[in-house]
């Protein structure tokens, strides 16, 4: 049997300009859990996840101010307790705590996560518990 799903457009309205990075399935909105976004120029913003649950389904809830040309790169449901690191085009990786990333409401830019040198940005971001053991793999592009 094949299906070919529903258009995400037919949930919530979507701009033509608009892209989807990523799905996650929440089936309860904690209030002692949230989402932390990372954008390309470095910007974090941890946000509480009860926050996001939808009164009106077919109206998008705005989950985070960008400045011009500036995209998310991730999206985490953390627990508020991991720790994160950040990684960057030019190899540079940043490893700090969750809880440095202050809780903000849903309209709020962010802060600034990581500073960065001209030209460079981040490329992803992951979350992990101090309690495992982790390894850091670098994937290059051809000619890097």
């Amino acid at each position: 049997m094949e299906d070919d799903g529903q258009h995400v457009a037919n949930l919530v309205p979507l701009d033509p300009d608009d892209e989807v990075l990523d799905a996650k399935i929440i089936r309860d909105f904690k209030e002692n859990e949230s989402l932390l976004f990372m954008t390309k120029y470095g910007m974090a913003k941890r946000t509480q996840l009860s926050l996001y649950q939808a009164q009106r389904h077919s109206k998008p809830l705005m989950a985070l101010k960008l400045k011009a040309g500036d995209e998310v790169v991730a999206v985490l449901h953390t627990d508020g307790n991991k720790e994160l690191f950040a990684a960057s085009t030019f190899g540079y990786g940043l490893w700090f705590s969750e809880s440095d990333v202050s809780l903000v409401g849903q309209r709020a830019a962010g802060v600034k996560g990581m500073n960065l040198k001209e030209g460079d940005e981040i490329v992803g971001i992951e979350a992990f518990g101090l309690e495992e053991t982790v390894e850091f793999i670098c994937a290059l592009k051809e000619g890097q």
